[in-house]
């Protein structure tokens, strides 16, 4: 078995570009950051999206407008793009989709956005302080399916 040494990849190139040949396979993708407060997660989103969109559109789109902190706000989003590669920023996920409301009204249409996200091919990458506080649905399509045997969470 041949291993390869990660750690001589520059940033996150590894990463990004796993991303942006998913959307090239017009696939989208969910990114979810963990980390206790003040640990960078919102810093790390704010680069990682920066990079992603420098690789698949030449240059760095992101603005204020792709952060997003309601439900109102990624709903916006929604509607002024209608995707090639947008990136979403969603900040304190667990705030917008809690886990302990997880078939509340609010939290089951997340589905609807979440396939809305999907079908648009754009990109979201959302973070949280603890990853069992995300709703289940969020964190469901959060994760990396390998082979139909595993699913890790994909977290930065």
């Amino acid at each position: 078995m041949v291993c390869k040494d990660y750690s001589q990849i520059p940033e996150s190139d590894l990463i990004v570009n796993y991303i942006t040949e998913r959307y090239k396979k017009g696939l989208g993708t969910n990114i979810l950051t963990t980390g206790l407060s003040g640990t960078g997660k919102s810093s790390c989103d704010l680069r990682l999206a920066e990079l992603i969109s420098m690789k698949l559109h030449g240059e760095n789109r992101i603005t204020e407008k792709n952060i997003v902190d309601s439900l109102l706000g990624l709903l916006e989003v929604l509607n002024n793009n209608k995707g090639d590669g947008t990136i979403i920023i969603i900040e304190e996920v667990s705030v917008l989709f809690p886990s302990r409301r997880a078939m509340a009204k609010e939290n089951v249409s997340v589905n609807r956005v979440l396939d809305t996200i999907r079908k648009r091919k754009m990109i979201l990458i959302s973070n949280a302080p603890l990853y069992p506080s995300i709703d289940s649905h969020i964190r469901i399509k959060g994760s990396i399916r390998y082979k139909n045997h595993l699913s890790l969470p994909y977290c930065i």
